[in-house]
């Protein structure tokens, strides 16, 4: 191996002076000399506003809004068994989940009980400002044939649309029927059948 040449330890101990360890990059006519601090620091101000041409083009890539780069996976199907299911490690999740699941459970009932629903039936609830959506009256009367106005029920609004967007969803994307939703005693109730491994899926 070819030796190096000797090297020589860099010494700070002066540091504190008006000698700078190494070399000022103020240009030779500032008035002071190499490796000469600046007692009044308008010279280094002014080296450093001093622009330095660059070639160079450095072009930054555009990010992709969240928005845009999801729009394919909430436009696609799923099947609700693909995925591992949540975990809620609060302490209160068990009675806050199994309030919520009463909350979709009578929600669905409400879809079920209005598509059986005849035409002048439909109507009726309309004039109340009820609609298929929820279970609360969300707006002034309306016409079926115009159809339903924006779900915003007057009590409850947030916990109300929250169950109605999980319905729409869950029947639209995952292909779960309403009934999945009853529990067992409602399904019997409602005279809904169930091919295999009867019990409350939810």
């Amino acid at each position: 191996m070819g030796s190096s040449p000797p090297t020589q330890p860099a010494s700070y101990e002066s540091s504190h002076g008006p000698d700078a360890p190494y070399p000022t990059a103020l240009p030779e006519d500032s008035g002071l000399g190499q490796g000469r601090a600046s007692g009044s620091g308008e010279g280094d101000q002014q080296a450093l506003r001093t622009p330095v041409p660059y070639s160079e083009i450095v072009v930054f890539r555009k990010s992709v809004p969240a928005c845009d780069d999801r729009t394919a996976d909430r436009a696609g199907k799923c099947y609700i068994y693909d995925h591992i299911e949540a975990t809620c490690i609060d302490f209160m999740g068990p009675t806050l989940l199994k309030y919520f699941v009463n909350k979709v459970s009578e929600t669905a009932k409400h879809h079920m009980k209005w598509d059986n629903y005849t035409e002048d039936e439909k109507q009726r609830e309309a004039d109340k400002g009820m609609q298929r959506r929820g279970c609360k009256r969300s707006s002034a009367p309306w016409r079926i044939a115009d159809g339903p106005p924006e779900y915003e029920p007057h009590t409850k609004t947030e916990i109300e649309k929250m169950v109605s967007n999980l319905l729409e969803f869950s029947y639209d994307c995952c292909h779960l029927p309403d009934s999945y939703w009853l529990t067992p005693t409602a399904r019997a109730n409602a005279g809904v059948q169930v091919a295999k491994d009867p019990g409350d899926f939810r």
